[in-house]
């Protein structure tokens, strides 16, 4: 499989985030709430590690965001769905968007029309889709 989008953009940092959840953990805090999650002084350290010298608070506040969404991919296991070429190009020629195609917590396609598979690792969540 190639390289995800959050691979490439967030590879170098995904290795500090074991710490943010064991300090999540400790703090009692939910991993939903961004602001006790950047008041967390492994994330502290990390925006400062990454936030560009001299940025202001509009800066500081995009990069909370940015991490904070990151941190919540990883923390939900970055499920990943393999999709082939025949059910992409299928979705890309269709004229119409089939109803599977909304988002919604699980695909109640059956097996034989649903071209998304789950990589082992990956679990549902709500943003499964079906072509």
């Amino acid at each position: 499989m190639r390289t995800t989008p959050f691979a490439l953009a967030f590879g170098e940092i995904e290795p500090r985030f074991p710490a943010i959840a064991e300090a999540l953990r400790q703090d009692g805090a939910a991993v939903t709430d961004r602001d006790r999650f950047v008041l967390l002084e492994p994330v502290g350290r990390l925006l400062k590690e990454i936030m560009p010298e001299g940025a202001g608070a509009d800066a500081l506040e995009v990069h909370a965001l940015l991490l904070h969404h990151a941190y919540q991919f990883w923390a939900a296991e970055q499920p990943v769905y393999q999709i082939s070429d025949e059910v992409m190009r299928r979705a890309a020629l269709e004229k119409r968007t089939p109803s599977c195609l909304i988002l919604r917590s699980t695909c109640s396609c059956p097996s034989y029309a649903c071209g998304v598979r789950r990589t082992k690792s990956a679990r549902p969540n709500r943003s499964t889709a079906c072509l």
